[in-house]
């Protein structure tokens, strides 16, 4: 676990295991090693999903995308101690419904009522996102949601900027989430909120001297 998922660690050690999770070329290996850190009474339906999801077309949004939601599912532990089954669905489907793999999968019976009001509220409408007041009005639906709901978002938007590049450190992203994202997780987990803005800092600090990680 410790060459792929998030742990708070040093900033360019956690950018070098996202980069490592990116480019495994399978990533069962990376959805196993998860699993030993997972309580086993999960395993046989997460393996379940897990070979469901594989087989989307992911690949779309990035290479090797799927990397991304069972490193989240990973993070689940700092934000809770008491996940449950339905957590773990959400954080590995949290984005299908933007991809467009939603109903596929609560045919498939993931995809409980909870869990799609949760999907719901955290997909963004792509055509407004560059919309200040909607995104506004978008972070203080999920932080009206709940607080774990917000801690999740913010633990996504720090997968995304550990890609270390320019497509996820622009001006407006960063804008976005120091102005409307970090004011909120300050007041519940001091120690996410220091490792983000010192994380924002950081790869400020890389862009300006043009040495972004290449993958």
């Amino acid at each position: 676990m410790y060459n792929f998922f998030f742990n708070f660690e040093a900033f360019p050690l956690e950018i070098l295991k996202k980069k490592k999770s990116i480019k495994l070329n399978n990533n069962q290996i990376l959805f196993e090693t998860l699993l030993k850190s997972l309580p086993i009474n999960y395993n046989q339906q997460l393996k379940k999903l897990f070979f469901i999801l594989k087989d989307l077309l992911f690949d779309r949004v990035y290479k090797n995308y799927l990397s991304h939601p069972i490193r989240l599912t990973y993070m689940l532990k700092y934000i809770s101690k008491k996940n449950k089954k339905e957590d773990y669905f959400f954080s590995m489907c949290h984005n299908l419904k933007e991809i467009g793999f939603l109903e596929k999968l609560k045919r498939d019976g993931f995809i409980s009522e909870e869990v799609e009001r949760k999907i719901n509220v955290l997909t963004i409408d792509r055509n407004r996102q560059l919309n200040f007041d909607y995104l506004a009005t978008y972070y203080n639906n999920i932080y009206s949601h709940s607080n774990k709901l917000l801690l999740f978002k913010a633990f996504d938007k720090l997968d995304n900027l550990l890609l270390a590049n320019n497509a996820v450190m622009t001006q407006y992203n960063i804008k976005i989430i120091k102005h409307l994202l970090l004011p909120k997780i300050r007041l519940h987990n001091i120690r996410l909120f220091n490792y983000l803005d010192g994380l924002i800092d950081y790869l400020n600090d890389f862009k300006n001297n043009k040495t972004f990680y290449k993958h």
